[in-house]
């Protein structure tokens, strides 16, 4: 699934992009020189390609093993480099996981 993702990720983004894993199964995307709104629509596109790769599940028929939520926020070069620029789009994540996951977060306003 990780290999997938990785995949998925790197055809959607551009080569200045950066994706790391940031934990268990988390992942941060910096897109550098991208407004909030232009990161909002390639996490769009990012949920899109991830619903698509549709690794079906054994035990829910109909639902896939891969979902995915992302918290959008932007930030100044200060923010990303004493990590507050995590923790803004940590409180937009979490917006997603009390919607019930599988969207995008930006602005605390939800995208499915």
């Amino acid at each position: 699934v990780l290999i997938e993702l990785a995949s998925t990720s790197e055809r959607a983004l551009r080569d200045k992009d950066i994706v790391a894993r940031y934990g268990g199964e988390e992942f941060v995307v910096i897109l550098p020189g991208i407004a909030e709104d232009e990161a909002r629509r390639v996490a769009i596109e990012l949920l899109g390609a991830v619903r698509a790769v549709a690794i079906p599940r054994d035990d829910l028929p109909g639902r896939s093993i891969i979902t995915a939520s992302f918290g959008v926020a932007s930030a100044s070069s200060r923010e990303l480099n004493d990590l507050s620029a995590i923790a803004k789009a940590d409180r937009q994540l979490y917006v997603c996981k009390k919607d019930g996951k599988d969207c995008v977060a930006a602005g605390n306003i939800i995208y499915r």
